[in-house]
């Protein structure tokens, strides 16, 4: 059963082609966006951890 009937067997290719290329596209988003996000929260973990190193071990409070 075709959903257009007016469809020929070039438009279903067309179809896939395009279908596949822009599945391909979205999973090239999501990994690079997951890399730029592990990135970010690495290099915000470290500065995390710098700020930790600053803070004296012993204080006195008046």
């Amino acid at each position: 059963m075709k959903l257009c009937p007016h469809a020929n067997d070039k438009d279903a290719v067309y179809f896939t082609k395009f279908a596949l290329y822009l599945g391909a596209v979205l999973t090239a988003v999501v990994v690079v966006t997951g890399c730029f996000q592990y990135y970010q929260e690495a290099k915000s973990q470290k500065i995390m951890d710098s700020f930790k190193n600053m803070v004296p071990q012993v204080s006195i409070v008046l």
